[in-house]
């Protein structure tokens, strides 16, 4: 297997050496990673690293077998996790700490946020589909006896070195090469969304004026992906809005991951319009919630694996030499992805890497 090469944090160290070293090189080495993610740091996140870090270097300075990781990036997510621990033992034992600086007492939207980072990491991060995963919500002025509150353990930040000293492991090396993981989806994931478009919300949310067309089509879709896998070959579809209206409503039905999970035949659709995105991610998982009665995290992470911000995928797949996990994947609104001399110049103004010349189709 290839390995991935994109940062998967701004920060790695060992416990050991982090202990020893100077915390404004640490800010420096994050302030790095910002800056080639295309993040302007403003002076609030720098107090609050220092913060982090101060806290960290008190709490963890018995700890000699992990490694530690600032501001992780989950794989295709776009999202961060304050600090990954990853413990050196026989398979990988992941504490997840997501840090409230300032606070005293926890917040409902940030256990949330605690728990979406370990599902995410859980489901879409392959290796972590097997590991032990410990989602922690330090807030650094809560004095009180640390809690659990719907799956994630709750603590004040006197209470961090002992939170991680109870948890066991054997020793060994079952996690090398953990962070060098690329993104993929569970198959439990793939099963979950596939049962999530069996309601009938979906239909009521791709339903427009094409009628039968958008069952033609898909039916279509089907049949010249299932010859690409028999001839091992590959196709480029273009859907053309002028004969199916709306074109998204043949795109979010096809991307249902309706075929075997065990394979890698899923579909995710990619767009370039956040909001359209959110929508869309939201209201499937708050009708998922309503209807079987689970946490909105959960509902959102099985929506996540089918439906996706295309900069994301595009941004993960710059510097890793892994192919993507899904055999088949939908551009929404292809056309207006950049040429080689506008995506070039604008990675060039964020100061991240680009294949100079190459277009964002091309890539």
């Amino acid at each position: 297997m290839a390995t991935r090469l994109l940062n998967a944090s701004w920060y790695k160290s060992s416990v050991a050496d982090f202990l020893q070293q100077n915390n404004d090189s640490i800010i420096g080495q994050l302030s790095q990673g910002s800056i080639r993610d295309g993040f302007n740091v403003e002076q609030p996140q720098f107090e609050t690293w220092r913060s982090e870090i101060e806290i960290l270097k008190d709490q963890l300075c018995d700890i000699d077998n992990a490694t530690i990781f600032l501001e992780f990036v989950i794989p295709r997510m776009g999202r961060r996790i304050d600090v990954i621990l990853l413990i050196h033992s026989d398979s990988p034992h992941i504490v997840l700490l997501e840090f409230k600086i300032g606070q005293n007492k926890f917040i409902a939207k940030d256990i949330d946020q605690v728990i979406d980072y370990m599902l995410e990491l859980k489901n879409f991060h392959l290796g972590s589909h097997k590991a032990d995963i410990f989602p922690a919500l330090v807030v650094s002025e809560y004095r009180g006896e640390p809690r659990n509150i719907e799956g994630a353990d709750c603590l004040g930040s006197i209470h961090l070195k002992d939170y991680v000293g109870s948890i066991e492991y054997l020793t060994g090396n079952g996690a090398e090469g953990w962070e060098e993981s690329p993104y993929k989806p569970t198959p439990t994931i793939i099963e979950a969304a596939r049962e999530l478009y069996s309601g009938h919300s979906v239909e009521d949310i791709t339903r427009s004026e094409a009628g039968d067309n958008i069952t033609t089509t898909c039916k279509k879709i089907n049949e010249i992906i299932d010859d690409c896998k028999c001839k091992t070959t590959k196709r480029q579809l273009f859907l053309l809005q002028a004969f199916l209206e709306p074109e998204n409503s043949c795109w979010i039905k096809y991307s249902n991951p309706k075929r075997d999970s065990n394979s890698e035949d899923h579909a995710v659709l990619l767009s370039g319009n956040g909001p359209l995105v959110n929508v869309l991610t939201e209201a499937l998982a708050r009708d998922e919630k309503d209807k079987n009665g689970i946490r909105i995290g959960y509902a959102r992470n099985k929506v996540k694996s089918f439906i996706q911000i295309v900069h994301h995928y595009r941004d993960e797949y710059i510097n890793d030499e892994n192919p993507p996990s899904e055999h088949v994947a939908i551009f929404d609104e292809a056309q207006r992805a950049w040429d080689g001399n506008t995506i070039t110049n604008w990675m060039n103004r964020k100061k991240r890497q680009w294949v100079h010349g190459e277009s964002e189709s091309g890539f």
